[in-house]
């Protein structure tokens, strides 16, 4: 996309990377408008989704999520090694995994009551503490599982096969759903009253939450070995390059540390603010409601960098390790522009049809309209730092790739700061029904402000400097989706009172604006260096 170096294969390995990451999401999102339907956006839906995101964000926070900033740039190195050396130091991180997942799980057994507490705060009743609690001690074990299905999912992206890893958490989303339909069925579940929840619907939830994780885990371990991995009980830790991987360890969980703390102040900051909103007469204001707008925003982030950036660490890694740093900076301009040209227009959309999209998506079952309507008000407003967090995503790759750990904690830093200052902020001075909005607001802010600094530090260190063909793409890209997204809003606005208030007469609102916007925004763009038609001719090289 950017000249003639191009690197070959980059870009078709990212599409099947994010062709899997695109159809897990996709399925993680089927999982949550199944929940929806099952047991609303209130009081009940709250109660599930901190029991299920607490042991999710406090593994993160002690380095799951780091598993591939550590280990990949070793893996790679490895990786011209022996075979049995690098089955070796696949063993290694295995066994390590396993056991760090054993001490977390048990930890959290013991301190799951006050976590639930801390998290609900004075705001949450009997009711719904207890609720949570029951379903936390079922959500725990799924700690042992990630940190697995972690290290086994970069031992087979450090081999290539990127695929595999992307399309394993499928298998946790289908689970959860099929356990839905009953609950659905049964329809004995009444959004805003935990009290309604039987024991054997508790049961069933928690118990289809973690045989999920469980499977996905034995999947990608079982692809594992099929791709020639070897698991090895004895192994010599000499030469395995354990030094420097506990320097830039130590970092990276402080890093993801900072990240993780922020998410799981935001989380309570909005389920207690749910509950207030609740008491004075508004329903789904906390944090499912941010839950599933997040959600939505991570399924296209997801596909836009996810893939790509994975890919594009492996590459790095092994760019760098070869001193070819102008190669790998070809290919990370190709990645800013790849991600410019996806994500903006996709931006845009989500702050014009945000709100009519989540009505069509959620509004069924235990989620009134109104409550899925406010789903797609914090999603607009998240939309403003899709583009900035994505490329975040890809922008912190090659740091780790040189083993320069230090810069993406700074970063983290920033963002977590504004992120928290700016929540506490709308805690305090927004009125309780609008706390979300200040929250996704503090969001978005953070990442556009620490955009900028990154890129400082990457043309510091690394001698990168973001081309002229991306500045321009990105700048006539940015203006086609302000004009594109103005002119169909206000349209949508305007003819919004004149169609029927049924489910069939908004899905055809929201496809006919959608295809307009599409048609409008291709006509602007069509000569941009961040159109689609380049975007899809490089996916094929």
């Amino acid at each position: 996309m950017t000249d003639e170096r191009s690197s070959a294969g980059i870009g078709r390995t990212s599409l099947a990377a994010s062709a899997g990451t695109l159809g897990s999401r996709v399925l993680g999102f089927g999982r949550n408008l199944a929940l929806a339907a099952a047991v609303g956006t209130g009081l009940v839906a709250d109660a599930y989704n901190i029991a299920n995101q607490v042991p999710n964000q406090v593994f993160l926070l002690l380095g799951g999520g780091t598993i591939a900033f550590i280990f990949v740039p070793q893996l790679m190195r490895h990786s011209r090694s022996p075979e049995s050396r690098a089955d070796e130091y696949g063993s290694l991180l295995i066994f390590a995994g396993a056991a760090f997942g054993l001490l977390v799980t048990s930890l959290l057994l013991v301190l799951g009551p006050a976590v639930i507490e801390l998290m609900g705060g004075s705001s949450w009743g009997d009711a719904q503490l207890s609720l949570s609690s029951q379903l936390f001690v079922w959500c725990i074990p799924q700690i042992f599982f990630y940190t697995l299905f972690g290290v086994t999912s970069q031992i087979m992206n450090a081999r290539g096969k990127f695929s595999s890893a992307a399309w394993a958490p499928a298998i946790n989303s289908v689970v959860i759903i099929i356990a839905c339909i009953p609950i659905v069925i049964a329809g004995s579940v009444q959004a805003n009253s935990p009290g309604s929840v039987s024991p054997q619907i508790v049961t069933l939830l928690g118990a289809s939450t973690l045989l999920g994780s469980a499977l996905q885990s034995m999947l990608l371990f079982i692809l594992l070995k099929r791709v020639g991995f070897r698991l090895r009980v004895r192994f010599s830790i000499r030469g395995l390059g354990l030094r420097t991987t506990a320097v830039t360890g130590f970092l990276t969980l402080t890093t993801a540390g900072v990240f993780q703390l922020a998410v799981i102040v935001t989380a309570a900051l909005s389920t207690q603010a749910g509950s207030s909103a609740e008491a004075i007469g508004y329903d789904g204001r906390g944090y499912t409601a941010f839950f599933y707008a997040q959600t939505l925003l991570l399924i296209t982030q997801g596909v836009a960098s996810a893939g790509l950036a994975n890919v594009l660490l492996v590459r790095l890694s092994s760019h760098y390790a070869n001193g070819n740093r102008g190669e790998a900076s070809v290919e990370l301009n190709e990645a800013i522009l790849a991600i410019g040209a996806l994500l903006i227009p996709v931006m845009s959309i989500f702050m014009c049809l945000g709100p009519l999209g989540t009505e069509v998506l959620f509004a069924r079952g235990e989620t009134s309209q109104t409550a899925a309507h406010f789903i797609g008000v914090v999603l607009a407003v998240l939309a403003a730092g899709l583009v900035p967090y994505a490329l975040h995503d890809v922008l912190i790759r090659p740091f780790f790739a040189m083993h320069e750990a230090k810069i993406p904690l700074r970063s983290a830093v920033v963002v977590g700061t504004i992120w928290i200052l700016g929540s506490f902020a709308a805690s305090s001075w927004l009125p309780k029904e609008k706390v979300l909005l200040g929250i996704a607001a503090a969001f978005s802010i953070s990442y556009l402000i620490d955009l900028p600094i990154k890129l400082r530090s990457l043309r510091t260190r690394a001698g990168f400097k973001v081309s002229d063909v991306v500045v321009r793409g990105y700048l006539m890209s940015l203006a086609a989706g302000a004009l594109t997204a103005t002119v169909i809003g206000f349209s949508v606005f305007y003819l919004r009172p004149l169609v029927a208030e049924t489910s069939l007469a908004r899905a055809l609102l929201l496809f006919g604006a959608t295809a307009s916007f599409a048609l409008l925004y291709y006509a602007l763009t069509f000569r941009s260096p961040a159109s689609l038609g380049r975007l899809f001719r490089w996916f094929r090289k």
